[in-house]
């Protein structure tokens, strides 16, 4: 055991819905998947869609013309693609190009070598009925004839409506033309073109002209949409943000989502300015099973009561910085996407609120949801299995980790952290070394103790706290010891957490605070005061993401002395002695450290009141020259 000997302040190392992951994507079945995140052959530039849309025969004809440049000589390539009929495909002005279908796959043989960065362009016409992913929170593109048509991607659903390469490391620009009958509205990403609503064919053409990855391209269909406008002020200059919502619920529904606007404008201050402010941001009722942050167009349920409807909003507008704009480089990275913007969610809540509610918050609602779901502890944040992508080990674990880490590292660095992190793969991708490459540049610091204990291992720090006090009479002051356990047993690869940590000392209606480093399993540390405090708190301003549990009170650990005499099982009264010249302190703790009785200045002799008192094992502790502590059962 290394004991500490402190008599000063420790220099503080903290510093002066889609509601939760399981309401935005539930639990996951990946059984049957198996989408590797594998190393890129091409380079897509640039997705010309069309779509003609029979939405009474839930069908389609349409035609993709991928762009690409190839980063290998290469005699063919591997798209993915789904179900739909090809009728025709070719790469002009190649005469001899072949296809084959295998599985999910779409291999495109070219009949000759082509080189490494030439670029070129992939024509295909198919049509059909389009089949939905047997899993996935997204699974591709659903017809309703009956209601609002629409797409949901996330993660590999885009290859069941267009030929793709179906990995969020290639983002390419994208245009997309739909035609459906007269009556319906076309909403999809980026800005609207043109839209021809003459005649019994509409036709909608919506251009992206940001890099946006495959999950995230989207377009809606509903003949029934009622559209309120708004505008934001970013940079000083205006941004159009639209609310599509159905019309016999946009009365109710559409007030709700109008905070976009103050979100929009705070965290483009907070971050950088809003990535798509040349576009729009639009929220689009469609009933996807939560909601989705496709790229300048938000998916969202309005039938779910989603509660404090902000949070929602706050969530799936920030991915427009985390998830969209940079996007995880590998969908086992996803804590970059869904860990921010659940973090967000708080950050939002600060802002409108005051730190107090961003603290209860975090705790509620961010830690106290993970540490709810006691199966996740068995899982890392990196790499967690497929079906745990989306789930409190990658929503509200890995924003507690960022409340953490603005705690150690400071706000300043903080927020100087999440703008570089932004602005530096904005319009790209990034995987957690990334991050945590900016978090070491902006401090000048190594934090691979932090991020390889929470990214790369499982589970979370269980503390037990137990603390005594005693009068050193030759230097005539109190000594605190505190010791702190480290209990953590599963799973077995839970690591022994190395954090700074915090304890608040109660004295009366004052509380001093003291931090200290923690890193090895068994650890006690001590303090000078000049009185004993009367309750000891660890983790006072909820820093960490942990279990705490007190042990109590420890029966006169340090100075075992027969001077206090009291019987060991009580009633109502309680007969106490002490030899003692002068008048004494009796406090009544439980067993778990709590104060809950407090006698001054009595005689050395006398008897003490406990009828009041419950049922249980109490510690009566006698502060003399020398302070006592007897353990007592008070029965009735």
């Amino acid at each position: 055991m290394n004991i500490l000997l402190i008599s000063v302040l420790f220099l503080n190392p903290w510093g002066v819905e889609e509601r939760t992951g399981s309401q935005h994507h539930p639990v996951l079945d990946f059984s049957n998947v198996a989408m590797p995140d594998s190393i890129l052959a091409y380079d897509v530039q640039h997705y010309d869609l069309s779509f003609d849309l029979d939405i009474p025969a839930e069908s389609l004809s349409a035609s993709v013309v991928v762009d690409f440049q190839l980063l290998d000589d290469a005699d063919s390539m591997v798209l993915h693609f789904v179900g739909l009929e090809v009728s025709h495909l070719d790469i002009p002005p190649y005469s001899s190009v072949t296809y084959e279908r295998v599985d999910t796959f779409l291999i495109v043989h070219f009949g000759q070598t082509l080189t490494t960065g030439g670029n070129y362009s992939l024509q295909i016409e198919y049509h059909g009925q389009p089949t939905l992913a047997s899993s996935g929170f997204g699974k591709g593109m659903y017809i309703n004839p009956d209601g609002v048509t629409y797409t949901c991607n996330a993660p590999w659903g885009a290859k069941y409506w267009f030929a793709c390469q179906d990995n969020p490391r290639d983002k390419a620009t994208m245009d997309m033309s739909v035609t459906v009958p007269e009556g319906y509205e076309i909403i999809s990403n980026g800005i609207l073109e043109s839209a021809d609503r003459s005649g019994p064919q509409w036709t909608f053409n919506w251009q992206e002209s940001h890099p946006i990855a495959t999950y995230l391209i989207a377009f809606a269909a509903g003949k029934n949409y009622a559209l309120t406008a708004d505008t934001a002020t970013v940079a000083g200059d205006p941004v159009p943000i639209c609310h599509w919502v159905l019309e016999p619920d946009s009365a109710e529904i559409t007030p709700l989502l109008l905070v976009v606007k103050d979100v929009m404008e705070y965290f483009s201050e907070l971050f950088y300015p809003y990535p798509f402010a040349d576009e729009k941001y639009a929220h689009v009722a469609t009933p996807v099973s939560g909601a989705m942050e496709n790229q300048t167009c938000t998916h969202i349920n309005t039938d779910i009561n989603w509660g404090d409807w902000d949070v929602i909003v706050a969530h799936e507008f920030s991915h427009s910085w985390w998830g969209d704009a940079t996007t995880c480089g590998k969908l086992k990275h996803m804590w970059l996407n869904e860990g921010f913007a659940t973090y967000c969610e708080a950050l939002w809540i600060e802002h409108r609120d005051g730190p107090e509610a961003y603290q209860e918050y975090y705790e509620e609602e961010i830690a106290g949801v993970y540490l709810g779901d006691f199966s996740a502890r068995q899982y890392t944040i990196l790499d967690p299995p497929w079906e745990k992508i989306y789930s409190t080990v990658t929503y509200e674990k890995p924003a507690s980790v960022l409340h953490m880490l603005r705690r150690i590292v400071g706000e300043d660095d903080f927020f100087i952290i999440l703008r570089t992190y932004g602005e530096r793969y904005q319009d790209s991708t990034a995987l957690s070394e990334d991050f945590e490459a900016v978090v070491a540049e902006i401090t000048g610091s190594d934090y691979s103790w932090f991020f390889n204990q929470w990214l790369r291992a499982p589970a979370h720090p269980e503390y037990l706290v137990s603390w005594d006090a005693w009068w050193d009479p030759y230097g005539m002051t109190y000594w605190v010891s505190i010791d702190l356990y480290q209990t953590q047993e599963w799973p077995p690869e839970v690591p022994v957490f190395r954090m700074p940590v915090e304890f608040g000392l109660v004295e009366g209606s004052d509380t001093s605070f003291y931090s200290f480093v923690d890193s090895i399993e068994d650890q006690s540390f001590e303090v000078m005061r000049s009185r004993a405090p009367d309750e000891v708190i660890f983790d006072p301003h909820g820093n960490l993401l942990c279990e705490v549990e007190y042990s109590g009170v420890t029966e006169d650990k340090f100075y075992p002395s027969l001077s206090f005499v009291c019987p060991s099982i009580c009633r109502d009264e309680l007969e106490y002695s002490c030899e003692s010249d002068q008048r004494i302190d009796i406090a009544l703790y439980d067993v778990s450290g709590r104060r809950v009785e407090f006698w001054e200045g009595l005689e050395p002799q006398g008897y003490l009141d406990l009828g009041h008192s419950s049922d249980g094992v109490y510690f009566l502790k006698v502060v003399t020259p020398m302070t006592h502590i007897r353990r007592v059962v008070i029965v009735k």
